[in-house]
C-alpha cells in the first residue's frame, strides 16, 4: 500500500499558470505525466522536488495556533512550495474570494517577487527562468487546517487558444486561489492519507489510480469525475455525493451513510466495509454498477432506483429495509444477504442466484425472475405478487406464511422447501412445477 502521511484539513484552492509553449523541469519527480499531482508530503521528504506551472499540488495549511503535523513544508501556519520556471513568461496569480491565507513568491535570492494579502488580490507578472518559492501564510484561527490545491485556472484554459487539457500549454494559464473546489484537476496517482477532506468539491477532475487511506470525505461532492482504479481505504464517504461520475475498478472501503450516487457509471468496482457499521440510507439512482461487488456492507434502508446491477456479487451484506425499484439484477450472485422488510418492485432478476439469504417480511412485486434461485433462503412472511418465477429454484427455502399471488411458477422447483400456512392463488403452474402442494 501507499504511505503518504498528511494531516486533517478544510479546503482552499490555489491555481498557477503561465505563458510559454513548453516547460521542462529536471528536478521534477520522474513520471510519465509531467503534470502529475504532487503532495505536501513529497515536498517535505525531498528537497529536490519542484513543481511546474500547470501542475496540481495538494497540501495542508495549518493555522499558527493549530497542533504541529507531520510532513509539513514550513513552520506552523506556513507552507512553502518550490517552483521551477523554464522559460520567460507572464503569469497571473489570484487569491480566491474566500482564501484565509496570504501568498508570497520569492526568487532564488530570497527577494520578494510579489505578495497577495487580501482575498481577491490579483497580480500579473513576468517571470524569468529560474527557481522560485511560493509561501502561503494562514490567516485562519481554526484548528482544522485548510486543504489547498494549486491548480491551473479552468477559465484560462477554456479561453486560451490551442490550450489542451492533456499536455497543457502554459501560455494562457492563470493562477487562481479558491476555497472548497478543485475544477478539472489532474489528480492522477495522488496519495493522500489521514486527512479530513470534508466538503471538498471535485468538478470534472481526474483521480485515476489515486489512493486515499483513512480520509474523511463527509459531504464531499464529485461531479463528472473520473475514478478509475481509485482506492478509498478505510475512508468515510458519509453524505458524499457522486454525480455523473465514471469508474472502472473503483474500490471503496468504508462507510457510505447517506451517500448519493446519481447518474454514475461504475464497472468492475467494489464497496467493502463493516456490515454492522452505520452505513444507512444511501441512495443509488439512474446509475449503472455492472459487476459491482458488495462485500460485508451495511446498506440498510438504502434506495436503489433505475439502477443496473447486472452480474453483481454481494456477500454477507445488510440490505434490511432497502428499496429496489426498476433495478436490473440479471445474473447477479448474492450470498448471505439480510434483506428483511425490503421492497423489490419492477425488478429484473433473471438467472439471479440468492443463497442462504434472509427475505423475512419482504415484498416482491411485478418482478421478472426467470430461472432465479432462492436456494436455502428464508422467505418467511414474504409477499410475492405478479412475478415471473418460471424455472425458479426454491430448494430448501423457507416459505412459511408466504403469500404467492398471480405469479408464474411453471417449471419451478420447490422440493425440500418448508411450505407451511402459505397463501397461494391465481398462480400459473404446470406439470414441471415440482413439489408445490397448492
Amino acid at each position: 500500500m501507499k504511505n503518504t502521511i498528511l494531516t486533517v484539513v478544510l479546503l482552499t484552492i490555489l491555481c498557477i499558470s503561465g505563458c510559454t509553449d513548453s516547460i521542462t523541469n529536471s528536478n521534477i519527480v520522474s513520471t510519465p505525466d509531467k503534470y502529475q499531482a504532487l503532495t505536501e508530503a513529497q515536498f517535505s521528504r525531498s528537497s529536490s522536488i519542484s513543481a511546474i506551472p500547470g501542475q496540481v499540488v495538494y497540501l495542508d495549511l495549518e493555522s499558527a495556533g493549530s497542533p504541529a503535523s507531520g510532513d509539513d513544508t514550513g513552520i506552523n501556519g506556513t507552507d512553502e512550495i518550490s517552483y521551477t520556471v523554464s522559460d520567460n513568461a507572464v503569469y497571473r496569480f489570484q487569491l480566491g474570494a474566500n482564501a484565509k491565507f496570504t501568498a508570497k513568491l520569492t526568487d532564488w535570492t530570497g527577494g520578494t517577487v510579489f505578495q497577495l494579502n487580501n482575498s481577491g488580490d490579483t497580480v500579473r507578472i513576468n517571470l524569468n527562468p529560474g527557481d522560485y518559492k511560493l509561501t502561503l501564510i494562514s490567516t485562519s484561527t481554526a484548528l482544522k487546517p485548510q486543504t489547498v490545491f494549486i491548480q491551473p485556472d479552468v477559465n484560462a484554459i477554456k479561453s486560451g487558444k490551442g490550450v489542451k487539457k492533456e499536455g497543457l500549454k502554459p501560455q494562457d494559464l492563470n493562477t487562481l486561489l479558491e476555497t472548497g473546489m478543485c475544477e478539472e484537476c489532474n489528480l492522477k496517482n495522488i496519495d493522500i492519507e489521514n486527512k479530513n477532506m470534508s466538503s471538498v468539491r471535485f468538478l470534472k477532475s481526474d483521480l485515476t489510480a489515486s489512493y486515499f487511506r483513512n480520509v474523511t470525505f463527509d459531504s464531499a461532492y464529485f461531479y463528472k469525475t473520473k475514478l478509475d482504479s481509485v482506492t478509498s481505504d478505510r475512508s468515510g464517504l458519509s453524505y458524499s455525493k457522486f454525480d455523473s461520475c465514471t469508474a472502472v475498478s473503483y474500490v471503496a472501503l468504508g462507510t457510505l451513510k447517506g451517500a448519493v450516487f446519481n447518474g454514475c457509471n461504475f464497472y468492475y468496482s467494489s464497496i467493502e466495509g463493516n456490515r454492522m457499521a452505520p452505513s444507512t440510507n444511501a441512495i443509488f439512482r439512474n446509475s449503472s454498477f455492472i459487476r459491482m461487488i458488495f462485500l460485508n456492507v451495511n446498506l440498510d434502508s438504502s434506495q436503489f432506483t433505475n439502477v443496473i446491477l447486472a452480474g453483481s456479487v454481494s456477500d454477507n451484506s445488510n440490505f434490511n429495509y432497502a428499496v429496489f425499484k426498476d433495478v436490473i439484477f440479471d445474473s447477479a450472485n448474492v450470498y448471505k444477504m439480510d434483506a428483511q422488510n425490503a421492497l423489490f418492485e419492477n425488478v429484473s432478476m433473471n438467472q439471479m442466484k440468492f443463497s442462504s439469504c434472509n427475505f423475512t417480511k419482504s415484498i416482491f412485486r411485478n418482478c421478472k425472475c426467470k430461472q432465479i434461485s432462492f436456494a436455502q433462503s428464508d422467505m418467511t412472511d414474504t409477499y410475492l405478487t405478479s412475478c415471473n418465477f418460471y424455472g425458479g429454484n426454491f430448494y430448501e427455502a423457507t416459505l412459511n406464511r408466504t403469500t404467492l399471488i398471480g405469479s408464474d411458477i411453471r417449471d419451478a422447483y420447490f422440493c425440500n422447501a418448508q411450505i407451511r400456512n402459505i397463501t397461494a392463488y391465481n398462480n400459473t403452474k404446470d406439470e414441471n412445477t415440482l413439489c408445490f402442494p397448492y
